[in-house]
């Protein structure tokens, strides 16, 4: 008895759902796909519609502030392909955002079939080069490409005889063209052939991310170029004002204000190099070491920072030289020989800061005096007459004449003698009657001997030569005649 109960029920169901087939009753399912017009399947029931609304939400990425142009197209959303409703706009692109509501009137027995959006980009300022759309229903891509030209059908919803409300997510993305500015070409472009003003710099909104473009010798190149360089100072990327766009590494720096005034040019932004001069003392001592400046920077400073500046050095002294400046050797920069610092009555150079493009050392200069000697002849007549020289014999009172290395003048004689330089000549061989000569001394009495009794110098006497007979005595000078009295016998 059980089982054919069961048995009733199972055909009581099978009745019924054959009955309601048969009064009309329709399943639909919403598909998400794009769907042709001419696929479009019309439905003729006459059942009362409620309105819907297809509302639009701009959203634009990269392009506010000063940016003209427009953009056109078609909004068409309804029940028959695009003949329920069509919306024309023409904006320009600081008004893509927002939301606009399109109303959608219902149309009984129609089946609402979605949206369509249609885009064109025109008459843009420089810079801005073309976009990208994306839209989106939630959370769902339907359609995207780029802006010069997007067309396409979206999505069904709702059913037969109302119309639905959606909220379609229409992403504006830009990219932007940026012109590059050198300010000045840069040194290592010209070997590598590269056109400087040719650089651009195209950067897409959609994912942050840019590309180069230039030319070499005429021919488009893309990737990464080389980093610029240029003399004297350090690369620190391009800038839109104060901010870096493109980092030092030629590679995008990640900063994008969409919300700031729009630049179409970025420019090279150079640092001027710190520079440090070793100041060498050649021979020298005592007196400013180091001297630094910023490149092509007309100041000067003693510290590393550049924050205590100077107007001047203190000079270096070296015994028997007068100092004439710092001079470069022309490997840093400038011309070998040149006078930098110091020089006649130039402290610095004018075209020091521009010339010196790295550390380099400057060199300094010096000129080596000549000092006067006097020859006192300690009570012997010393004049042309007496004292000329007579070839390889020495100085005799037997001839007559003038010796140039020499001027006499009563009881001495003057002559000049040139620091770290052994005299050339020989000294004077003064004859005083019933004396003997013992040499020119330091001293009318004791002291050193200087100069022999054959004209000769003595060497590595303190304070007046070296080892090598050199004169080192940074001063004027007299020397001193000494004499020993000789003795004679008579006899008767």
């Amino acid at each position: 008895m059980i089982k054919t109960k069961t048995k009733l029920t199972q055909i009581v169901i099978i009745v019924l759902l054959a009955l309601i087939m048969m009064t009309g009753g329709i399943v639909f399912l919403c598909n998400e796909i794009a769907t042709p017009p001419a696929q479009i399947e019309e439905n003729v029931d006459d059942i009362q519609a409620d309105n819907g609304h297809n509302n639009i939400r701009w959203t634009t990425y990269g392009a506010s502030g000063k940016i003209g142009g427009a953009v056109s197209g078609y909004v068409t959303s309804g029940y028959k392909g695009d003949q329920n409703y069509k919306g024309h706009y023409n904006k320009s692109p600081n008004n893509l955002v927002g939301t606009e509501y399109f109303p959608l009137p219902a149309i009984g027995g129609q089946k609402y079939r979605g949206f369509k959006f249609t885009s064109n980009f025109n008459n843009l300022n420089t810079g801005l080069e073309h976009g990208y759309v994306k839209v989106m229903s939630d959370g769902v891509v339907y359609s995207e490409g780029n802006t010069y030209g997007i067309n396409g059908y979206y999505c069904e919803r709702g059913g037969i005889g109302f119309a639905a409300t959606v909220v379609w997510d229409v992403n504006v993305y830009w990219v932007v063209r940026l012109n590059i500015d050198f300010g000045v070409y840069p040194d290592n472009y010209n070997g590598q052939h590269y056109d400087g003003g040719s650089f651009v710099y195209r950067y897409t909104t959609l994912n942050n991310t840019g590309k180069w473009w230039w030319t070499v010798d005429g021919e488009t190149r893309t990737g990464t170029p080389i980093a610029p360089t240029r003399k004297g100072y350090t690369f620190g990327g391009f800038r839109s004002g104060n901010n870096v766009i493109i980092k030092s590494n030629m590679l995008w720096s990640g900063y994008w204000n969409a919300n700031s005034v729009y630049h179409t040019t970025l420019n090279a932004y150079w640092m001027p190099n710190t520079i440090k001069l070793t100041l060498n003392k050649n021979g020298g001592s005592g007196g400013t070491d180091y001297v630094w400046y910023k490149y092509n920077t007309n100041k000067f400073y003693s510290d590393s920072a550049c924050t205590n500046q100077i107007t001047s050095i203190t000079r270096p002294t070296r015994a028997g030289y007068t100092f004439k400046g710092y001079q470069g050797d022309g490997t840093c920069g400038g011309n070998p020989n040149e006078n930098y610092i110091a020089y006649d009555s130039t402290e610095f150079a004018s075209d020091l800061c521009s010339d010196i493009y790295k550390d380099a050392t400057l060199n300094a200069v010096w000129t080596v005096n000549n000092y006067t000697v006097t020859w006192n002849g300690n009570g012997a007549s010393l004049d042309a007459k007496l004292w000329s020289y007579a070839g390889s014999t020495g100085y005799t009172s037997s001839n007559s004449g003038s010796n140039s290395s020499y001027t006499y003048s009563g009881k001495s004689a003057l002559s000049s003698v040139t620091y770290d330089v052994a005299i050339s000549y020989k000294t004077p061989i003064p004859f005083k009657l019933g004396n003997t000569f013992n040499g020119w001394w330091t001293s009318a009495s004791g002291g050193y001997m200087v100069a022999n009794t054959n004209g000769q110098m003595v060497a590595s006497v303190s304070g007046y030569t070296d080892a090598n007979k050199k004169w080192i005595r940074a001063q004027a000078t007299t020397l001193y005649a000494q004499w020993t009295q000789q003795s004679y016998s008579i006899s008767y």
